[in-house]
């Protein structure tokens, strides 16, 4: 049989590997933090004989990817050098993908995916709808293959 070492439970927590990532994580989040509302259902028209609803009341919570995307696309915002790239001869694809996956945690599981995707979303909220405030074209890349440019203006 097996007897714990700490019967009361009173001493430190073990330094373990998923304690170690879950403060990094946690420590990640609280510099990002934004609470989003959530939205309770609207509720179907029932009779009141039937049984009695309680609404209940709005619960906060922290959306935690929109968090760390949000921390992304503000980084890119505020960013003159990026930005005045992107309007004068634009940014590839996936320079600009880089950028914001760096600005997102390691900890963060699909991170380059989630970075191509979050180009498109941040060219969105920074310029406007694509094909109208910003577009893509192909070119030709430093290395002599075809790349998709990120340029402001309409096509």
């Amino acid at each position: 049989m097996v007897c714990p070492i700490d019967l009361s439970y009173s001493k430190a927590a073990a330094p373990t590997f998923a304690r170690t990532l879950r403060e990094r994580f946690e420590t990640e989040l609280r510099g990002a933090v934004s609470v989003v509302t959530t939205h309770v259902a609207a509720v179907p028209a029932v009779v009141a004989s039937e049984f009695e609803l309680i609404p209940e009341p709005d619960e906060s919570s922290t959306d935690v990817l929109g968090t760390f995307e949000g921390r992304a696309i503000n980084a890119l915002r505020e960013d003159a050098g990026v930005r005045s790239r992107i309007q004068a001869d634009g940014v590839p694809w996936g320079e600009l993908k880089g950028y914001l996956a760096d600005r997102l945690p390691e900890t963060l599981d699909g991170r380059d995916n989630l970075a191509f995707q979050l180009v498109a979303k941040a060219m969105n909220e920074i310029y406007g709808k694509q094909n109208e405030a910003w577009h893509t074209e192909k070119k030709l890349g430093r290395t002599g293959k075809m790349v998709t440019v990120v340029r402001l203006g309409r096509r």
